[in-house]
């Protein structure tokens, strides 16, 4: 049991770790697919703020040449320029 906490606290370091490297990186995609994988296979959950920066469909690192984003209602949209695909999801206003 000890091992499986020890094994998602390092897989959290090394995604954390990827992020970080793929905001400044020519190879960003490679390494939001990295971490993607890496939280698939020890079964880590991405936070909210790590899941919203990047696409699902392209691993493309959202910046702010290559996404659109639209606020309607309840929702937010982005809008990725790569693929063209797109993600919802909802927010409260404060």
């Amino acid at each position: 049991m000890a091992n499986k906490f020890k094994l998602k606290k390092e897989a959290k370091k090394k995604i954390q770790d990827c992020f970080n490297k793929a905001k400044n990186s020519p190879d960003s995609d490679k390494l939001i697919k990295k971490a993607y994988k890496l939280a698939l296979k020890t079964r880590t959950k991405l936070p909210k703020t790590l899941k919203r920066r990047f696409c699902k469909h392209c691993f493309t690192y959202f910046t702010a040449k290559n996404h659109s984003v639209c606020i309607t209602g309840k929702t937010i949209t982005y809008t990725c320029l790569n693929c063209k695909k797109w993600i919802r999801f909802g927010y409260r206003k404060r």
